[in-house]
């Protein structure tokens, strides 16, 4: 029976002011951050408003102040208008057959690169850096091309790709 009420609500007990003062601070405080959009109902609203919006993928060359967070590549981004650095085209994974298959549909399920067309990068996925984003963990999405060297000696662009090969 010690947390039963013996008196009425209406009857101060104990430390009754501090206990005022601190439930008028705190809706002070939430008044003030719901009219500054920081309380995280709305952060997610606001979210759910702009996720839906259509979105294209840029590039453009890589510069000191213009590249990727952490891995200060060629910075991919996510942007409302599309224009000429919104152009990518999807290309076959194997170089020794891109021509044969350029311009026929691209199969469900197969492997490709995706490569922007002003500065012939291709997209990728730095599997060592880690962004934290309001979604959780996220891989860096950049563009780049790694070069690798065939047994003929003949210089044949690849990419790291989701598949890590």
């Amino acid at each position: 029976m010690a947390h039963v009420r013996t008196y009425r609500p209406n009857v101060r007990v104990g430390n009754w002011r501090e206990d005022v003062t601190l439930e008028e601070d705190t809706l002070k405080d939430f008044l003030e951050r719901k009219e500054r959009g920081e309380l995280m109902v709305q952060k997610t609203g606001f979210l759910k408003q702009n996720i839906l919006k259509q979105l294209y993928l840029t590039s453009d060359h890589k510069t000191f102040q213009k590249c990727a967070k952490k891995s200060r590549l060629q910075e991919v981004i996510m942007e409302h208008q599309a224009n000429f650095l919104s152009w990518w085209k999807v290309l076959h994974h194997d170089p020794q057959e891109r021509l044969e298959h350029e311009g026929l549909p691209v199969p469900a399920n197969s492997k490709v690169l995706i490569s922007h067309c002003k500065t012939n990068q291709a997209l990728a996925v730095v599997g060592q850096h880690i962004l934290w984003t309001p979604y959780g963990k996220e891989y860096q999405v950049t563009a780049v091309v790694v070069l690798t060297y065939c047994s003929s000696s003949n210089i044949v662009y690849s990419c790291r790709t989701l598949y890590g090969k």
